[in-house]
């Protein structure tokens, strides 16, 4: 009697065991489906964000090339292609013929609403290797400016707009998070003289079109150009992670590791310019997110009680 007891109960414990293996298996798959579903809706919003910062880019640059076009047209420019010394210093005309040019620059800034959006940090110009003038909407210190435009003018990168078609982008400068436009205007055959125009790009402005970003906190955003070289210098990084970020700046959506960090990686090209935006965000912190937003989700629905939820922390 004892024993048909016992093998009943032992029945019965190994059905409430199968049971509760079935209902645990089951928790499991539909936390992880669940899991899946938010993690997926995180991706098409950062994906949905990147489009649009993408296409205010695009409206930004468009200002850009507008503006630089604007500049390189002006009446002083047209003179000096007539007039080989017009901007030298022995021009007893000199002193006039460079204010002039910076008033028409000026009025350049006014016409295309810069002192107001700021979207343009100073436009300047060269002529060979001279710094000729510059005017800005955003006021620093003149030797700052000087030495910032310098920089740029000097280094290798400014070949470039030798080989290229309207204007070229440049990336910042050590300690000048200004991304720069330039543009090369080339004198009449005769002579070898060029004047350079260098537009600096308002980074404070660029970032006005991330709305959003601030949810995911840990993003690294890059916009880098057709020689990959990041042009975004506030999530500048070493040559390597842009190298290796650079491998998927065509592919809109990838996954990559570097320094055994796995990161999800969502690009948009920036078609009117030939640059790509790329925003880089640790897959781990994604994970984080979306626990917590399931986390919220259970404590509302009350379906799981607290052994359910101890399950779901292991």
């Amino acid at each position: 009697m004892n024993k048909k007891k016992d093998g009943k109960r032992t029945i019965q414990q190994n059905m409430i065991f199968l049971l509760s293996c079935i209902i645990v298996l089951l928790g499991i798959s539909i936390i992880a489906n669940e899991y899946n579903r938010v993690y997926k809706i995180n991706i098409e919003k950062i994906n949905a964000y990147t489009n649009e910062t993408a296409r205010n880019l695009e409206e930004a640059f468009e200002f850009v090339s507008n503006t630089i076009v604007l500049a390189a047209t002006e009446t002083s420019v047209l003179e000096w292609c007539k007039d080989p010394s017009y901007f030298e210093e022995k021009n007893e005309n000199y002193v006039f013929n460079r204010n002039r040019y910076k008033e028409e620059l000026k009025k350049v800034f006014n016409y295309s609403s810069a002192w107001n959006n700021r979207g343009i940090a100073y436009i300047s110009v060269f002529e060979n290797d001279k710094l000729l003038l510059y005017t800005y909407t955003v006021p620093k210190k003149d030797i700052i400016i000087e030495r910032h435009l310098q920089e740029v003018y000097d280094s290798e990168q400014i070949n470039n707009i030798y080989n290229t078609g309207l204007y070229y982008f440049l990336s910042p400068v050590p300690k000048d998070d200004t991304m720069y436009a330039a543009l090369k205007i080339a004198a009449p055959k005769e002579r070898e003289s060029n004047l350079i125009i260098l537009l600096g790009i308002n980074n404070d402005a660029i970032e006005n079109t991330y709305e959003g970003k601030i949810e995911y906190d840990t993003m690294l955003t890059l916009i880098l150009d057709e020689d990959n070289k990041n042009l975004y210098s506030r999530d500048m990084q070493d040559d390597e992670f842009i190298k290796q970020v650079a491998k998927y700046k065509d592919v809109n959506e990838s996954i990559f590791f570097y320094k055994g960090v796995e990161y999800e990686c969502i690009t948009k090209n920036i078609k009117t310019v030939n640059l790509s935006l790329v925003n880089v965000i640790p897959k781990n912190s994604i994970n984080k997110m979306v626990l917590k937003e399931l986390t919220i989700i259970y404590d509302m629905s009350g379906i799981f009680n607290i052994n359910n939820r101890s399950v779901l922390h292991v």
